[in-house]
């Protein structure tokens, strides 16, 4: 016995349509335009060291909607976990720990301030003639390692660095000093226990 089927046509869709239209299922609750300027806020707070935790931000979205009189299906008017992972998706946002960093090294990281030093440099290498002889130029670099591991995790935006927050040093710690000079030499670590 031999059957027959029926081909179904592919639907022809018209591209501009396409490219205008919203992403697939329900509506957001808060409208395309706040959650821009919420996620965009997000970055830039992340960005100058003062990132909002997911339950910080999930408050902050808790008072606009509040403000806004917005018909949410959320308890309390607060959105939960489920509407944060989702909104993560939407404005390519993920969570990432912050690194501790003192306030001094925050501040040098300026390009003003770097460029100056990099011309400083530059002038005390010509003047001490250092200037094609990397054997006779040493770095020391320590780098001191808290017992404090415990660190909260802020909104921030999706492939860039963890953010920076200012921490002071703790009570334990652990200093290595690494030495190497400009052809790679390198002397012994001094290791600090306190």
């Amino acid at each position: 016995m031999v059957r027959s089927y029926k081909r179904k046509t592919t639907p022809t869709y018209d591209l501009e349509t396409l490219r205008k239209a919203e992403s697939p299922g329900p509506p957001t609750v808060i409208d395309r335009e706040n959650e821009l300027k919420l996620a965009n806020g997000l970055r830039v707070m992340e960005k100058y060291g003062f990132g909002l935790t997911s339950k910080e931000t999930l408050d902050l979205v808790a008072v606009h909607v509040s403000e806004n009189n917005y018909k949410t299906p959320f308890k309390n008017n607060r959105p939960g976990y489920d509407w944060f992972a989702d909104f993560k998706k939407r404005h390519n946002l993920s969570l990432k720990r912050t690194q501790a960093v003192e306030m001094s090294r925050k501040v040098a990281c300026d390009p003003f301030i770097v460029n100056e030093y990099f011309d400083t440099l530059d002038g005390v290498l010509s003047e001490l003639n250092l200037k094609g002889r990397p054997d006779k130029i040493w770095n020391l670099d320590k780098s001191s390692f808290g017992k404090d591991t415990e660190r909260t995790k802020v909104v921030g935006a999706c492939g860039c660095a963890s953010t920076r927050t200012i921490a002071s040093s703790g009570k334990d710690n652990v200093t290595i000093l690494f030495i190497v000079n400009a052809i790679g030499d390198k002397l012994p670590p001094l290791i600090i226990h306190r």
